[in-house]
């Protein structure tokens, strides 16, 4: 389940509720999971944090956890902290690049010796929320296309025209977000220039 959430602090913010297909860390091995359909646009980059909720953690075993392929570093996330033998653990994810569509994490759960002898962190890995938010790069190019009875007359963002009628331009940022607007020339305007002015607007809060 994706839920899409947004406000003025938080543009193009995405939430990923995953439920399916819960690991247990046991035997001994490494359990990686994917989450899918994740939306960055090409040439932005987004921010991001992961939570999961994990059944069955020990104090006495540990484990190790890599997001991405980057360690956490921490040996013992899963440790039954959040109540009897419950974990609600959250961790920053490494900046995820324009045109992912996935990310993968991994728990790597090894045979340790411990207080009460040979032991596997068998840890029920049920529910991730991947919480993340982007934002178009500052030098975000915007692209421009006039149009008068639908021919192409103009590429840049003002133009200079000799003719009434009625022009449409429409600008396209790098996310691949449209926005339209229409300048009429009339006899009276004719010596004036044409300026595309409408902000893009694809999600609610962003802006170009």
């Amino acid at each position: 389940m994706t839920v899409i959430y947004e406000k003025a602090t938080l543009p193009n913010a995405r939430i990923h509720v995953n439920t399916e297909k819960f690991k247990f860390t046991y035997p001994a091995g490494t359990y990686s999971t994917t989450i899918k359909n994740i939306s960055v646009p090409a040439g932005c980059s987004a921010n991001a944090t992961l939570t999961f909720v994990a059944f069955e953690g020990d104090s006495y075993k540990t484990e190790k956890l890599r997001i991405a392929g980057v360690p956490d570093g921490n040996p013992n996330n899963f440790r039954g902290q959040s109540g009897p033998n419950l974990d609600i653990v959250t961790k920053n994810v490494p900046s995820i690049a324009g045109g992912t569509t996935s990310l993968t994490y991994s728990i790597e759960s090894d045979q340790q010796n411990t207080v009460f002898g040979p032991a596997t962190e068998g840890l029920f890995d049920y529910v991730k929320v991947l919480k993340y938010n982007y934002c178009l790069p500052d030098a975000c190019n915007v692209s421009y296309k006039w149009r008068k009875n639908g021919v192409i007359v103009g590429t840049t963002k003002n133009i200079s025209v000799s003719a009434t009628g009625t022009y449409v331009v429409t600008a396209t940022d790098c996310a691949g977000c449209t926005s339209t607007d229409e300048v009429v020339v009339a006899p009276s305007t004719l010596s004036a220039s044409a300026t595309a002015g409408t902000a893009i607007s694809c999600y609610a809060e962003r802006q170009q």
